[in-house]
């Protein structure tokens, strides 16, 4: 049986509130993967930007799709409990990439520290060189943080469920 598209598709004031923290929470992951994930300056003066490598935008976008299927019918319904434990261990592996990326971003910060110094008996050899974090990094931090309150949020509601159940 095929469904066609406004079938599936729930309709915008149908959404319940998770279904809200999802899109928003994923949105911004979604964002964020593509924007840069550090800004780096020299003497004050913007150098350039530090991008995800090695096909981590293509994770981010995966990870951020695989979520989606997995917590669909969230958006109008509540999930099941396999549809929450798989959406719980994808947003669990989001932030460890978070995570990753703040510890990524602070040994750049710490590479940027050294440089500062310059060679030592060589005068002129250090320079202002800063590294911040980049609005990729912010906005995908801010969805991840979005999407844990959501699991927490789905988990405890679960519970409380289960215990006026008995």
């Amino acid at each position: 049986m095929s469904h066609s598209i406004p079938a599936v598709m729930p309709q915008w004031g149908q959404m319940t509130r998770n279904g809200w923290w999802l899109l928003g929470g994923l949105l911004l992951v979604f964002i964020g993967s593509l924007l840069p994930e550090g800004q780096e300056s020299i003497d004050g003066d913007a150098a350039g930007s530090l991008h995800h490598t090695g096909g981590g935008v293509v994770i981010f976008l995966l990870l951020a799709i695989f979520t989606v299927v997995a917590a669909w019918p969230l958006l109008t319904e509540v999930l099941s409990k396999r549809r929450l434990f798989g959406t719980t261990v994808l947003v669990a592996i989001l932030t460890l990439l978070a995570i990753l990326n703040w510890s990524d971003l602070n040994s750049v910060r710490q590479q940027a520290n050294q440089a500062n110094r310059g060679i030592p008996g060589i005068p002129g050899t250090g320079g202002s060189v800063t590294v911040s974090a980049g609005s990729g990094l912010l906005l995908y931090t801010v969805g991840v943080v979005a999407l844990c309150v959501l699991i927490v949020r789905l988990w405890l509601f679960r519970r409380r469920a289960a215990a006026t159940a008995v």
